[in-house]
């Protein structure tokens, strides 16, 4: 979704149930993103492909649920 979406998001953008991260690299430079999701495991693996990290301003992931 975000290789559609990517190039028109500015700013700030909030991606839930980010996984593993493969939509991140699809937005562009200078979006502040915090992604979301229920599994640390997931988001392990985000980390470790070096898609963000927690207190990455930049591309910040969560781990919670959202509601």
């Amino acid at each position: 979704m975000a290789s559609v979406l990517g190039p028109q998001v500015h700013g700030r953008g909030l991606e839930i149930a980010v996984r593993t991260g493969l939509n991140l690299p699809g937005y562009p430079a200078g979006v502040t993103l915090t992604g979301v999701d229920l599994s640390e495991g997931m988001l392990a693996i985000a980390i470790a492909r070096g898609l963000g990290h927690p207190g990455d301003p930049a591309r910040g992931l969560v781990a919670g649920k959202v509601s």
